[in-house]
């Protein structure tokens, strides 16, 4: 299980919130899944990409920079009906 410090913005926040994710829903998927995949690079930024579970069952794709190995950068998060 990894463990994250978080930088949050007002901007992920609110990107987060508009698709009914909680600052605690995106914290419980980072901390329980083990699946990140790399994503694309956005202004020289590398994004990455987790999904999993929320605590009430919702699927969540979880989008984050990386400020250093144990702390990321909130991007956004929605649900992933696909899954």
């Amino acid at each position: 299980m990894p463990w994250y410090a978080y930088i949050w913005t007002t901007r992920a926040i609110d990107k987060c919130s508009q698709h009914g994710v909680s600052q605690d829903d995106f914290e419980f998927v980072m901390l329980n899944s083990e699946n990140e995949t790399t994503g694309h690079v956005v202004n020289d930024v590398q994004r990455f990409a987790t999904q999993g579970e929320t605590e009430d069952g919702r699927w969540i794709k979880c989008v984050y920079e990386k400020f250093d190995d144990t702390t990321i950068i909130p991007i956004t998060a929605f649900e992933n009906r696909d899954l």
